[in-house]
């Protein structure tokens, strides 16, 4: 009995534990307590626009909560585990929705109002656009136009054209040039929609000579090579960016970095002074990425393709197929392909894209500029297939004969347009020309010197200086950024030989050149090539959304293009889709397979033959056209970035597209990305429309929906 008291007294201290007299129960299990979430208020929206709201909720057991919705408005859906809201508003109303949080036990519900209304009519823009026509032959022509609201448009003709006839009622008019003439002729229109009238918009019509049908076009890529190597295109860029950065302007303490040393690149210089350079021009942050945009017209997003290892798709429409199949040339590419993915190369290859001709490397990058495989797509292949064969041993005026592979590109393309001229000179041809350069080497040494005889003398000496060996990987005490000159150098040179052929050949060709994506910055000493332009190079360049990752020269020239002219507009790699067909007189397609094989998708690319040949200011609205360059980084842990811009405003985020995650930019003040700009709390005045496009805010919203619902971070 005594132990038995003792017991109950010891047990009656120790209830935390024990539950009663006898044997101990263990410990209690406290009360489950129901989790709790916050109200987000009244929500608003307009029909068309993206949604996202996040509930925030806890749970002070820390168990795992689960989230439901009703009432939610059409086209907006909630991801269970995670309460986040999104999606596009598809019909106006006033909704009452309930949130309810679960831990599996207990609920928590929060109710609050969401209105979704249409948005105001807005208006309509009439479309620019650039036609070519045959020597005193009639051509049609379909005037178009835009409305947001999807209203019904009516088009009048304002002015012109000045050297030819008109007939028909718009949209569909039919244009016929005066007795003799060839050259560039414009007519003026513009689109209503019952209650706004459009400003107007210019019809470039370009009248071909007499005996001349289509022209020729080549296209040179560029691998590797960003705007700060190749400033010397562009007079003023550097000293007016040093005045803006230097004691004058913001009076950034490192600004002596801008004025570096680009590549000596005089043929490139000419290119760009015989035409027009456009100098904010945006890529996709990687080579294979910005090859399939430019291709098929589309974003990585589309394409699916948005880092160095992923393949193209072959269900891909691609502009080449048009102009072989439909505009009646002949086709070939040259060089670095690098669309077919790595390994066994299972995307889509040359012939698959329509090319009728591929002579050079389906991989990303030579294992050595001098012995490399050489790889064959011709009349002998399959689409699907090719043929490896040693590197052969090519020359061109001043250089001698050597295996190195840009002078082997070069020539190769010099003989197929001399062929092609011989054998069917009233045959237009396309060209695509990609180097590998300044593209490092697969294998070590990743740096060489390039041939002796490709260099200009003042390249020569700067490498003979750090001691240098022409024409190996010997690079002596050769600095990265002095290689990545030689090797622009070297590119330069050889590009020129091939436009000397041309020009003697057949001078109605255009000709574009294009950078692939911005100069690398490895993160070695070894390997960082940026010595010009930019301020902060670490964690930035190649591979990234920075300006420096994204920003390359475009030069375009040819017939009918104003000599010594520039350009400050958005605009994109991927726009060379549209631009090419238009040069050719093709078909531009309305909509192209999806990739996927289950539908159909609208062309990112917009056209710029209204600048080349009218004179157009720009093919996008200045506020609302933003381009887009987005990226997955394997040498930065997989690290996916997407950047927008419009005409002033640039938004880079990281991982998504919360306002957290994003960085905002003044590309008029701040072109080189040194200083953020301050980020709204909320976007709510945007939607329902108390922001305007005279507040910054407004930009930061509107960039930030683009990345929403057209980049691979926020697209499903």
């Amino acid at each position: 009995m005594m132990r038995f008291l003792e017991c109950c007294a010891l047990t009656a201290l120790l209830s935390v534990f024990w539950t009663g007299c006898g044997s101990p129960s263990g410990p209690k299990t406290p009360a489950n307590r129901a989790p709790t979430a916050v109200n987000p208020g009244p929500q608003t929206g307009l029909t068309g626009e993206w949604a996202s709201l996040g509930i925030s909720a806890r749970d002070p057991d820390g168990d795992i909560l689960s989230f439901s919705a009703t009432g939610l408005p059409a086209g907006i859906s909630m991801v269970s585990a995670t309460g986040r809201i999104s999606g596009v508003y598809t019909a106006a109303g006033n909704y009452a929705v309930a949130v309810t949080v679960s831990d599996g036990r207990t609920s928590t519900r929060v109710e609050f109002a969401w209105v979704v209304t249409a948005p105001p009519n807005r208006p309509p823009t009439a479309r620019a656009q650039t036609v070519f026509v045959d020597y005193g032959s009639a051509q049609a022509i379909a005037l178009s136009g835009d409305d947001p609201d999807g209203d019904p448009l009516l088009y009048t003709i304002m002015a012109g054209p000045e050297s030819g006839g008109l007939t028909g009622t718009p949209p569909d008019v039919t244009y016929t040039p005066g007795p003799g003439f060839s050259g560039t002729d414009t007519l003026r229109f513009t689109v209503r929609d019952g209650e706004y009238e459009s400003q107007p918009a210019e019809v470039a019509i370009v009248v071909r000579p007499e005996g001349v049908s289509s022209p020729n076009i080549l296209l040179v890529l560029l691998d590797d090579v960003g705007m700060d190597t190749t400033t010397a295109m562009h007079p003023g860029l550097i000293e007016n960016l040093t005045a803006l950065y230097g004691p004058a302007g913001h009076n950034h303490p490192y600004y002596r970095r801008i004025a570096g040393r680009p590549a000596s690149t005089p043929t490139l210089d000419t290119l760009a002074r015989r035409g027009i350079a456009f100098t904010h021009t945006w890529v996709q942050p990687y080579c294979s990425p910005t090859r399939a945009s430019i291709l098929t017209g589309l974003s990585a997003a589309r394409t699916q393709v948005l880092d160095y290892t992923d393949p193209l798709s072959p269900t891909h429409e691609t502009f080449v197929r048009i102009l072989r199949d439909e505009a009646g040339y002949s086709t070939a590419v040259f060089g670095k392909w690098h669309l077919a993915g790595l390994g066994y190369y299972p995307g889509m290859k040359p012939k698959q894209a329509g090319f009728d001709l591929f002579l050079g490397n389906l991989s990303g990058a030579l294992d050595n500029y001098w012995s490399y495989d050489y790889q064959i797509q011709d009349e002998a292949t399959p689409p699907y297939q090719w043929r490896t064969e040693e590197a052969p041993s090519r020359s061109l005026p001043g250089i001698g004969s050597t295996t190195y592979a840009p002078v082997v590109k070069v020539a190769d393309a010099i003989d197929w347009i001399t062929a092609r001229e011989e054998a069917a000179p009233n045959k237009p041809w396309f060209a695509w020309l990609a180097f590998n350069l300044s593209h490092i080497a697969a294998a070590a040494p990743v740096t060489i010197v390039p041939d002796y005889d490709t260099l200009d003398e003042a390249t020569r000496e700067e490498i003979l200086a750090c001691g240098g060996v022409f024409g190996t990987g010997e690079i002596g005490s050769c600095p990265a950024a002095a290689l990545n000159r030689a090797m622009t150098n070297s590119l330069d040179t050889v590009l020129g030989k091939l436009l000397e052929a041309v020009d003697a050949i057949d001078p109605f060709t255009y000709i574009l050149a294009i950078g692939d994506n911005g100069t690398p910055m490895y993160g070695q000493p070894a390997l960082n090539f940026i010595d010009n332009m930019y301020i902060t190079r670490a964690g930035r360049a190649k591979g990234t959304a920075y300006e420096s990752g994204v920003r390359v020269s475009l030069a375009v020239r040819g017939p009918g293009i104003a000599a010594a002219s520039e350009n400050g507009a958005a605009v994109h790699g991927l726009d060379l889709f549209a631009t090419i067909l238009d040069l050719a007189g093709a078909r531009v397609p309305l909509t192209v397979p999806n990739g996927r094989g289950d539908g159909y998708v609208a062309p990112d690319s917009v056209s710029l033959a209204p600048i080349l040949f009218a004179g157009a200011a720009a093919v996008r609205h200045p506020d609302q056209g933003a381009v887009i360059s987005e990226t997955v980084n394997p040498l930065a842990g997989d690290t996916r970035q997407a950047a927008a811009k419009n005409a002033v405003y640039k938004l880079l985020c990281t991982e998504d597209t919360q306002t957290a995650h994003c960085a905002f930019y003044d590309l008029v003040d701040d072109p080189l990305e040194e200083y953020p700009l301050p980020k709204p709390s909320s976007c709510l005045n945007f939607s329902n429309g108390t922001w305007t496009p005279a507040d910054r805010e407004w930009h930061f919203c509107s960039l930030q929906q683009a990345l929403a619902t057209r980049s691979f971070l926020g697209a499903p």
